[in-house]
């Protein structure tokens, strides 16, 4: 009969030969491969769809919503946030999918049991989708009050804090799933 150490053993030593077989190269082609593949997908397929408009009008929705908790008079249409103070359109790249894209790929391309990547993906996707909420209403708000911030918020420091977000948020997954070793004494 096995003993409880000899289990832990085994286990240790089938993940040990595990990680020997999956090369750092080995994932970062994987990884690399997934994101050309999502970026076919999101160019020729989601991009030009009449579903993707959809979702776009429907981050509108929901920014409205929130905005007309802080201010009166707040609305959509279509992919468009209107006031009368500020209109803000929702457009392709105001979506979070391209982070998510990166998160998911390197979710995917990791070297672990695949049930330990749902629930990572799951709420990695939710986060970055909540994210964008706030992204959304901040630059509503930066527009009404500093147009040449916004500009910067758009264009630099909101893309980079996704893309930052998208490899934390893998990072904190990937040191969970793997704690570092205990030191032996």
């Amino acid at each position: 009969m096995d003993t409880e150490s000899e289990r832990v053993s085994t286990r240790s030593a089938r993940a040990d030969a595990r990680a020997k077989k999956t090369s750092p190269v080995r994932f970062v082609l994987t990884f690399v491969g997934l994101l050309v593949v999502f970026e076919l997908l999101w160019e020729f397929v989601v991009a030009p769809s009449g579903l993707f408009q959809s979702y776009l009008a429907l981050n509108a929705r929901l920014s409205a919503a929130i905005l007309s908790l802080l201010e009166s008079n707040v609305s959509s249409q279509g992919a468009v946030i209107l006031s009368s103070r500020y209109s803000l359109g929702i457009a392709r790249g105001c979506d979070a999918l391209q982070p998510m894209g990166i998160f998911l790929s390197a979710v995917l391309a990791f070297p672990a049991p695949w049930r330990s990547k749902w629930a990572p993906m799951l709420i990695g996707a939710s986060t970055l989708l909540f994210v964008n909420q706030l992204r959304i209403v901040s630059l509503y708000f930066l527009g009404i009050g500093s147009p040449t911030a916004f500009e910067v918020f758009h264009e630099a420091v909101w893309p980079a804090a996704f893309i930052l977000l998208a490899f934390a948020m893998w990072i904190l997954w990937v040191r969970r799933l793997r704690p570092e070793p205990v030191p032996r004494t």
